[in-house]
């Protein structure tokens, strides 16, 4: 592990409701709360992280402060996401200006939590994220992927590398990080049906419609969560019987695992 102790044993964190509240309060602003609409805080993604600092060796503040900044990031860069919106007249454009405005002040946040904490690494790699993800994003915004699995890879990274590079750089096996990725591609892609159930934009469906396959477009998320699941299965196994993000895995997309792998994994 990069700079921290391996624990081996799942250790006692914090509730993930006590993480949501911290952050926000930190964001907490009379003027964007009043003006902005709150944003979206993905109660999966607090508990992967606070999964994630449950295992490694650090004071509990800290921790507390780690997971708090990631998380702005991630609401940053969520907040920022809305203005692609404006193409089917969801907002007006003071709204699009007020967004634009709070996602700047979401990452003013971040950067000032990681001027506190001092921590140069954990800058480096969550400057690197916010640079692949926006990279990621613009090839979705153009339309330019050539094919359904180049189109899920931007999603996926999109969606996920944030959390792969800090599980990267806490020292987690290629497998934790793997299985990072597909819940994280599995949890978007259920909100994609969503998205298009409720005929809101989706890139997924801009793809099949591009490709004249529209009315094909749920069976191929479908079949796509149905490999997925398939993978995250694999991963399950590969996983200390510790770990018990594997429970939470388990219960939120139904997939059963293979209970007597070593502890050791």
């Amino acid at each position: 592990m990069k700079g921290h102790r391996w624990l081996g044993v799942y250790s006692l964190g914090f509730d993930s409701n006590e993480l949501k509240d911290r952050l926000m309060r930190k964001m907490r602003h009379p003027y964007v709360d009043t003006h902005i609409q709150k944003p979206f805080i993905d109660d999966e993604k607090i508990f992967i992280l606070n999964e994630l600092y449950k295992q490694i060796d650090l004071p509990n503040e800290i921790k507390k402060q780690s997971i708090t900044t990631i998380l702005l990031v991630q609401i940053a860069l969520d907040t920022h996401e809305l203005i692609p919106a404006v193409e089917n007249n969801q907002m007006s454009e003071s709204e699009i200006q007020l967004s634009v405005l709070a996602g700047d002040y979401y990452s003013g946040l971040y950067y000032l939590l990681l001027a506190e904490m001092e921590d140069i690494d954990m800058i480096r790699i969550l400057a690197n994220s916010i640079k692949q993800i926006n990279e990621y994003k613009m090839n979705l915004y153009y339309g330019d992927a050539s094919s359904l699995d180049i189109l899920l890879k931007e999603i996926k990274y999109t969606e996920a590398s944030l959390f792969i590079n800090v599980a990267n750089y806490l020292g987690f096996d290629k497998s934790v990080v793997e299985l990072i990725g597909e819940v994280l591609l599995i949890s978007r892609l259920q909100k994609e049906i969503q998205t298009i159930r409720e005929k809101r934009h989706s890139y997924i469906y801009q793809f099949a419609q591009h490709q004249n396959k529209a009315e094909q477009c749920m069976t191929m998320i479908l079949e796509e969560l149905s490999r997925l699941k398939d993978n995250v299965n694999r991963l399950l196994e590969q996983l200390p019987y510790s770990f018990q993000l594997k429970d939470y895995v388990k219960e939120q997309y139904g997939i059963a695992y293979n209970t007597t792998m070593a502890e050791e994994g």
